[in-house]
């Protein structure tokens, strides 16, 4: 995705909508007791960690990213897609 963004990027203004999984949420937050959430949460935290680097990656290479819960996704889209419209790069 990363390198097709780079092509796009000079005559779009590409706009990346992503669902965030709310279970890697519940597992990162969670405090473990015992050995195998220990290891459910490191894998989450690794997980969620590799996604926000992307997510990153992917605004430093000019797209407007929308990240949010599955019951927040068309709200938050609309509202990212309006705030590119009041911020005339449309």
């Amino acid at each position: 995705m990363l390198a097709y963004l780079a092509a796009l990027a000079p005559g779009h203004l590409p706009m990346v909508v992503t669902v965030r999984d709310e279970a890697l949420d519940r597992l990162r937050d969670q405090p473990p007791d015992r050995l195998l959430p220990v290891y459910e949460k490191a894998l989450a935290a690794r997980t969620m960690s590799q996604r926000e680097l992307a997510l990153v990656r992917l605004r430093q290479r000019g797209a407007f990213v929308c990240d949010a819960r599955p019951d927040e996704l068309v709200a938050a889209t609309v509202n990212q897609y309006l705030a590119i419209k009041r911020r005339g790069l449309l």
